[in-house]
């Protein structure tokens, strides 16, 4: 099943016949947990939202951390039948794979979607590591796996469920 889509730039109203628009990332999320087949496996893509790091550890600095390279390293709630597990994760690339004009605008401020709490994002595992589960003491924390794009709270239900995508995340 395919859950994303780019985003029509030329249609930014949403359809009350096709379009579910939620008010938060954090409703989008808990609509996921709740209504949505969110079984992580290798390769497999699935909602998440960007948690403020420095709620869960006070000697950290920032929110989401930028790396020297641009990429973006941060606390993610990744969707899942238990209201969903929290665990790191780093963008997949620098630079926004659409709308290049965005790098001029406010939030983009290093070619790409500044990532920020309560942004609603797609998480794509790679790779499941059973010590990192335990480490978390939760046996679903175990996948390792990139933020592969940012998503607008808006799930298209005319054929099949499909998140809006924002903007994608490349090298």
């Amino acid at each position: 099943m395919n859950w994303f889509k780019k985003k029509s730039f030329a249609n930014k109203t949403a359809n009350i016949e096709t379009d579910l628009v939620f008010k938060s990332g954090r409703d989008a999320l808990e609509f996921s947990c709740k209504f949505m087949d969110c079984t992580l496996g290798e390769k497999k893509t699935v909602p998440a939202l960007v948690v403020d790091a420095r709620e869960l550890a006070p000697n950290v600095e920032s929110a989401v951390k930028t790396a020297a390279d641009k990429s973006q390293t941060a606390i993610i709630r990744v969707a899942s039948k238990n209201g969903g597990f929290v665990i790191p994760a780093k963008t997949t690339g620098a630079l926004s794979s659409i709308r290049p004009d965005l790098a001029q605008q406010r939030g983009h401020a290093h070619g790409h979607p500044d990532l920020k709490p309560g942004d609603l994002v797609t998480f794509t595992a790679m790779i499941y590591k059973s010590e990192m589960a335990e480490a978390f003491g939760d046996k679903d924390a175990g996948w390792v796996g990139l933020i592969t794009s940012k998503l607008e709270p808006k799930l298209n239900i005319q054929n099949g469920p499909s998140w809006e995508i924002e903007e994608q995340f490349h090298d």
